[in-house]
């Protein structure tokens, strides 16, 4: 009896040692990658808090510039972005797989950040393919006149407008976006993926593919007609 209690007693040490060692080493790797995450989100924040200060000092300059317009809304886009990366992001990872992680995503606070990403998320493009818009119409005399005076502001708050509606959109119809921490980035959940939630996701997946897509092609036809010109 001893003899087979002692068998057991090593069989059962020599299965959790491994699992203990495992979960060590997961427990680190995760608590790593989360420090590296948030100090890299660290710095685009500080990056960005420092363009703002440092900007502000010239902003009357420039104020009336169309295209200083367009790119001074890409700060509280990114900054939105990564808030909520470090809010989120950050906590997810060093808690992935847990009942915390779980519990902290259906949080109001990271549905508050995780709307706040999809905000910026989307600003972002559509702000890069308006600014290569407004670069295009530059190069073209009868297109030009799309972005004078205070036309920037238009198109400002028809992107701003666009992105909102989408979003809220997709909030009321119980879509919110979650953070997956094998590619460190954001992605659509809906509670009940088909009708109108399914039509937020595709228009998502359509901005997210065509927008670069379409901000490439203006901005390729705007270097074209400078070298042709």
């Amino acid at each position: 009896m001893p003899t087979t209690i002692a068998s057991v007693t090593d069989m059962a040490a020599s299965t959790l040692a491994p699992s203990y060692d495992v979960f060590v080493l997961q427990t680190m790797e995760r608590l790593t990658i989360g420090c590296v995450y948030a100090i890299i989100i660290s710095v685009g924040l500080l990056i960005n808090i420092g363009v703002v200060l440092f900007g502000w000092q010239y902003a009357n300059h420039y104020i009336r510039e169309p295209f200083f317009i367009l790119m001074i809304q890409f700060i509280p886009a990114g900054l939105l972005v990564l808030f909520a990366h470090l809010i989120v992001g950050v906590f997810t990872i060093l808690w992935t797989g847990s009942t915390i992680s779980l519990a902290f995503q259906a949080s109001t606070l990271a549905k508050a950040a995780s709307t706040a990403e999809a905000v910026g998320m989307e600003a972002l493009i559509l702000l890069t393919v308006v600014i290569c818009f407004n670069r295009f119409c530059m190069t073209v005399k009868h297109l030009r006149h799309l972005f004078k005076g205070d036309r920037a502001i238009i198109w400002v708050i028809l992107v701003w407008t666009l992105v909102l509606a989408h979003v809220v959109t997709g909030n009321l119809n119980q879509c919110f976006r979650q953070f997956n921490t094998t590619y460190f980035y954001f992605t659509y959940t809906c509670k009940d993926p088909i009708g109108t939630a399914q039509l937020i996701v595709r228009l998502n997946h359509v901005l997210l593919i065509c927008g670069p897509l379409l901000g490439i092609f203006f901005a390729f036809v705007a270097y074209l007609q400078i070298k042709l010109t």
